[in-house]
């Protein structure tokens, strides 16, 4: 993201204030007017607009101080359960009456606090159960897929990148061990209206990607955007969303998840209203009609 600040400083002569990174405290610093601009994913968007972080003891934060600036235009986070071929499941609610009964032991690759724990959380809410309750270890990335792996854990309850080191280590190591539990299309839906619309959307994570997605697997996904504090004067985020718009390849070289950006493909917000100036130049350039 500094390549974002550099961007408006050198062109249009502004100095503002850019947060690296992509996580809750993003959203959060905006929202209270801590940084001009951040980027933060959509989840965080929905939560806030519908007060669930304060169900779920987070930072306070005003959702009405954000608006929406630019976005990836493609899902980027999807959610993904791979499990043991010998885990008596093949469903989400035959996995969460195996957890339930202490019979799946599941970890999360993400540490506290992430999108994969606010994905799961709703899920399990979802049967009347208490997330905490269950103590799943969340020791991020890395040391999950290795306890997985040395068969520690059975389950992981996973949201990453298509290209997820996570998965990829899985696929590379024991491809032929494991298997996908699915989401049956009432879960999908289940998840897109409880954080609201925007904060995730429906996706299919294809047959092949890795050797144990055998068939397409129908998934929810957040996307990673760019947000700003909506009191930013009109003009100033106007030439902001002009220069974004103008030099998407840069801005791609730091950022990977906008590499598919096109706004032409329409727009993910996460719920969150448009800037006045980055709405105008979009409808401008004739990508909101």
């Amino acid at each position: 993201m500094s390549v974002v600040g550099s961007l408006i400083e050198e062109h249009l002569g502004v100095k503002t204030t850019v947060q690296p990174g992509v996580g809750l405290p993003n959203f959060v610093a905006v929202a209270n007017g801590e940084v001009d601009i951040a980027m933060s994913y959509s989840l965080w968007a929905g939560m806030y607009i519908k007060g669930y972080y304060e169900e779920y003891g987070l930072p306070p934060a005003n959702a009405k101080n954000v608006a929406y600036l630019l976005g990836a235009t493609i899902p980027d986070y999807c959610a993904l359960v791979i499990v043991y071929k010998d885990v008596p499941a093949n469903t989400f609610a035959e996995l969460i009456e195996l957890i339930k009964k202490g019979a799946g032991k599941p970890i999360i690759p993400a540490s506290a606090r992430s999108v994969d724990e606010y994905i799961y959380r709703a899920l399990f809410k979802k049967y009347g159960l208490d997330f905490d309750e269950f103590k799943i270890p969340r020791p991020g990335g890395g040391p999950a897929v290795e306890a997985f792996i040395e068969g520690k854990y059975d389950v992981i309850l996973d949201a990453s990148p298509r290209l997820s080191p996570q998965w990829q280590e899985i696929n590379i190591r024991v491809p032929d061990k494991v298997k996908v539990i699915y989401f049956s299309e009432d879960y999908i839906d289940y998840l897109i209206k409880f954080y609201g619309p925007g904060a995730f959307v429906k996706d299919v994570l294809p047959k092949g990607l890795y050797k144990y997605i055998t068939e397409d697997y129908p998934t929810v996904c957040s996307s990673q955007i760019i947000i700003v504090r909506a009191d930013l004067p009109e003009d100033l985020v106007y030439h902001i969303a002009r220069l974004l718009n103008e030099y998407r390849a840069l801005i791609t070289e730091s950022v990977a998840a906008f590499a598919e950006y096109d706004p032409t493909r329409g727009f993910i917000t996460g719920g969150l209203p448009f800037h006045p100036g980055a709405e105008k130049y979009y409808r401008e350039k004739g990508y909101i009609k």
